[in-house]
């Protein structure tokens, strides 16, 4: 009996839908109220059709933008106003195309989804699909304490972990204080780093004050903030990588964790996310909170994210940047790091559209004053 109702059902939709063809017929081509008698299933199917092709000339853009912009010259300038300002254009135009996607997904289903370019933590523990010759210092000694290398994959990890260990090359001294003349490159820079993050730690405590995560309950956004131990997301983990140590790398009022997606051009890729304890959305939103707050701020953000790729990753030059602030797909403030000669999410840039960027080249205090002043400056 239920076969034959189903098949009376089928009937009954195919006669509707011939007497509707006929009546929008004998209108002599007027459409009528009875021709906008459509069925659902075909206006679905338009509109998944019309997402698509969004979708489809994003993603264009975003790759005829990012092979421009992903790409700098070998002595590792940024490119120029005149190199990257036209040619940004497809970056940006895919960027807000898929911010709008998602807003409109996130409005419809409750939840904002990752986009292909969109950032993910990484566990410290995870080698999975990364090549040796790329990998970190930490991923390559999780590599070699998990007991599954042959013994020529142990010996070429082995080797990569001892050149990524290397001190830093001496033709770029840091400044020696004075009484400091017989200290080591190495320990003259880790005691100028802790005397650098104990004036910054204090200055940026007492300039911002207590700022408390106030942005969306769900997705990527609130995922950092927990990483981040805001005292608003404290007790809770949303992100699928797990939070805590096995994740994060902490610090006194920032944390730092790496990236799932990886720069190009570079070895090794990983890419360091460095975020503060307190909440602050984007530069933007950091930039209005006073100049004293976002100068000590950012003072931090550069020397943690430093030490962390130093001590983490590997040894050498780092470009630190912050995407523009209407771009930046995680609404919590956070630094991105990675290798002097690479680039990443159309980074590094002197587009202010697209990014705010500085390149670090060691501790020397002049040094670190020019960069945190030159950010600060980018992102008002």
């Amino acid at each position: 009996m239920s076969h034959g109702l189903e098949r009376s059902n089928l009937l009954e939709v195919k006669a509707s839908l011939s007497s509707g063809n006929e009546e929008e017929q004998s209108c002599g081509g007027r459409t009528s109220a009875v021709s906008l008698r459509k069925p659902p299933v075909l206006l679905l199917a338009s509109l998944a059709a019309a997402a698509a092709l969004v979708s489809l000339i994003a993603a264009s853009s975003w790759s005829k933008g990012s092979l421009f912009l992903g790409k700098h010259v070998a002595d590792g300038r940024r490119l120029s106003d005149e190199e990257s300002g036209v040619k940004a254009d497809g970056a940006s135009t895919a960027i807000a195309t898929n911010l709008t996607t998602n807003a409109t997904a996130a409005s419809l289903t409750g939840e904002l989804s990752l986009t292909s370019w969109e950032l993910e933590p990484l566990r410290k523990d995870s080698t999975n699909e990364v090549p040796v010759e790329e990998m970190g210092i930490f991923q390559l000694k999780s590599l070699l304490s998990g007991g599954s290398l042959d013994d020529v994959q142990r010996q070429s990890a082995e080797e990569k972990l001892k050149s990524r260990l290397s001190p830093l090359s001496e033709d770029r001294p840091l400044s020696t204080p004075m009484g400091w003349g017989n200290t080591s490159s190495l320990d003259l820079a880790g005691m100028a780093l802790q005397m650098a993050q104990t004036s910054s730690s204090s200055a940026s405590s007492a300039s911002c004050g207590v700022r408390e995560y106030s942005g969306r309950q769900w997705g990527s956004d609130l995922c950092f903030c927990e990483l981040a131990g805001n005292p608003a997301c404290q007790g809770s983990c949303v992100c699928p990588q797990g939070c805590g140590s096995q994740v994060t790398w902490e610090h006194s009022d920032t944390v730092t964790f790496a990236n799932k997606a990886r720069a190009e051009g570079c070895a090794p890729s990983t890419v360091l996310l460095t975020a503060p304890k307190a909440y602050f959305e984007t530069p933007w939103d950091l930039a209005r909170a006073g100049s004293e707050c976002a100068t000590e701020v950012v003072r931090t953000l550069l020397l943690d994210s430093w030490d962390t790729y130093q001590k983490e990753v590997g040894k050498g030059s780092i470009w630190q940047c912050f995407h523009n602030s209407q771009i930046a797909t995680v609404r919590y403030l956070h630094l991105q790091t990675f290798c002097e000669s690479g680039s990443f999410h159309a980074m590094p840039s002197d587009n202010q559209d697209v990014a705010h960027c500085v390149k670090m080249d060691s501790l020397d205090h002049g040094h670190v004053d020019v960069l945190t002043k030159d950010l600060v400056r980018m992102i008002r």
